[in-house]
């Protein structure tokens, strides 16, 4: 974290994005040298690495739609490709989690791109680990 001086007007905001900065790479820094050392699972580790291939700037936006469909009421639309732009209009968008949509998003892309899931091969203890259920607070866990 950077010293952050008090006399600045703008002490506060910075004192909380320093204090909400930790949980990865996009946290601190977005440009795009920054480091894939997220899970390997994820756009922010191994799987962010591929590189988009075959696709149009309209297949983009194509998955971009299908991604924020997939959060709403008209994700069936999507399952039976009956989706149309204009659908975007019909959604309840304020309960619609963005951080969702754009994970959605990358999955259309990588479908496709016809590699879908593109998931690194994981070993047996990290794939038991992800099936397994939060654990209760009786056990240690914590709600979230």
């Amino acid at each position: 974290m950077k010293i952050i001086d008090t006399r600045d007007e703008n002490w506060e905001s910075q004192l909380n994005f320093e204090l909400n900065s930790v949980g990865g790479a996009s946290d601190y820094d977005n440009h795009r040298n920054r480091p894939y050392n997220g899970q390997p699972q994820t756009d922010f580790g191994k799987r962010g690495e591929t590189l988009v291939q075959g696709l149009t700037m309209r297949d983009i936006m194509d998955c971009f739609v299908m991604g924020l469909l997939d959060c709403t009421d008209q994700s069936k639309k999507v399952k039976d490709g009956t989706w149309r732009y204009r659908d975007l209009w019909t959604c309840d968008m304020e309960k619609t989690d963005p951080l969702a949509v754009a994970q959605n998003m990358m999955c259309h892309v990588e479908k496709m791109m016809n590699i879908f899931p593109n998931v690194p091969e994981l070993s047996e203890d990290a794939i038991s680990e992800m099936l397994q259920e939060e654990p209760s607070n009786e056990e240690g866990g914590q709600d979230e």
